[in-house]
């Protein structure tokens, strides 16, 4: 009786080899081509070129497209289990083919990279509750993030609705009440305008009535207090949003402005953040664009103030002359003393 050539079996299968060793020697599989799965986080059903399948089936239509086998083998069947553990789908999966009319099985394990996003069913189950568009504008970055996150943390907006628009975005939510109050509290902290505008959406067949959509327009201050912004050739410093009131750098006044028309007209100023190297006779700030010192102009900040060399300070710079708009930054002063008291002890 004919014998295994690799492990001495009494059975061959083929080429003077048992099952396993012909496997072992000439696996079934050739090549699998990578491939990725996105999963609906609403129905928990894949999205495949605008269509919904069970992630059963969608793994198995990967599969099939994705394996290709060595020469001489027929598939027959593939079976799988699925482990899904956070972005990665695990799958153990055996290929049944056949070859020469003898039917052979082999097994594998391979990882799936999983995506999250919303079908187009689910998509247009939500389109349909929605009551309306949320537009906000404004020419500061920082302040729409900050919106767009505290939009995000409610269950109030559908985030895949989410769309960058010029100066903004826009975002569909589902309660006009719910959007009318967080836009009152957006107001306490960026102030802002707000306007409401209703468009025809649909009839109702039955009752013969409009259906109304509103579309909300909120625009914050692109500015907060302690902000330094040029208008008209001056340099003023955001002190009071609601009047808006402006400090004239320069001349040191304080004026009250139309926020409207300061909104339109304004551009931002970068505030720096510079160490005092000089005090006596004249203070200078360290300019950190040119590094070299700069006369401070408003040297009545210092008066009353604990203030002392080497301390940092929020200041702008006009012309290589320093102004000083907030208060100094103790922090770092904090920190330097802290750690000449670790040295001395060190030394002791």
């Amino acid at each position: 009786m004919d014998r295994c050539i690799v492990c001495g079996k009494k059975e061959v299968f083929k080429d003077h080899l048992c099952r396993e060793c012909f496997i072992k020697q000439n696996p079934v599989v050739k090549s699998i081509k990578p491939f990725s799965i996105e999963l609906c986080v609403k129905c928990n059903r894949t999205i495949e070129n605008g269509k919904a399948l069970t992630l059963e089936d969608s793994i198995r239509e990967h599969l099939l497209k994705a394996i290709k086998l060595n020469d001489g083998f027929e598939l027959k069947k593939i079976d799988f289990n699925t482990r899904i553990d956070k972005n990665i789908i695990a799958v153990e999966f055996s290929v049944k083919a056949i070859i020469d009319g003898k039917n052979v099985k082999d097994n594998y394990v391979i990882e799936i990279p999983l995506k999250k996003g919303i079908c187009k069913d689910c998509n247009k189950k939500d389109s349909k509750a929605y009551k309306g568009i949320l537009q906000v504008r404004c020419r500061n970055q920082e302040i729409l993030d900050k919106i767009k996150k505290a939009l995000f943390s409610s269950k109030n907006f559908i985030k895949s609705s989410f769309s960058d628009e010029k100066n903004g975005f826009n975002i569909k939510y589902l309660d006009i009440s719910e959007t009318r109050r967080m836009i009152e509290e957006f107001k306490k902290e960026f102030y802002g305008y707000s306007s409401y505008s209703n468009e025809l959406f649909s009839r109702d067949n039955q009752t013969s009535k409009d259906i109304l959509r509103t579309n909300i327009r909120y625009s914050p201050l692109p500015f907060k207090g302690g902000d330094v912004i040029l208008l008209d050739n001056r340099y003023y410093e955001v002190k009071k949003l609601k009047p808006l009131m402006l400090y004239d750098i320069k001349k040191k006044e304080l004026k009250r402005f139309d926020d409207k028309r300061v909104e339109q007209e304004f551009s931002m100023c970068k505030i720096h953040s510079a160490q005092l190297i000089k005090l006596y006779p004249e203070p200078e700030l360290l300019n950190p664009n040119t590094f070299r010192g700069a006369k401070v102009e408003n040297k009545k900040f210092f008066n009353g103030r604990d203030v002392v060399v080497g301390d940092y300070l929020n200041a702008i710079f006009i012309n290589e002359n320093a102004y000083i708009v907030s208060e100094v930054k103790k922090e770092k002063r904090k920190e330097k003393k802290e750690g000449e008291q670790i040295n001395k002890k060190e030394k002791k």
